[in-house]
């Protein structure tokens, strides 16, 4: 699962996204870029509700790979 952040999110909404997955038992990874952050997700992710994801103010966009 891929997990595309806002360009302007912050610091404190990408910190609780991170906890939120961590509590799901999966392993986020983070990939900065110049113009783009995004957390590729490693573990299994079937569980995971892309609608409670998207809840989240720093999330943009999810996609399962």
């Amino acid at each position: 699962m891929v997990i595309i952040l806002r360009q302007n999110a912050k610091k404190e909404e990408v910190s609780e996204l991170l906890q939120w997955i961590k509590a799901q038992n999966v392993d986020p990874q983070s990939i900065e870029g110049e113009s783009q952050h995004i957390l590729g997700l490693v573990g299994n992710t079937q569980a995971i509700d892309i609608d409670a994801i998207h809840t989240f103010p720093a999330v943009e966009s999810v996609r399962r790979i």
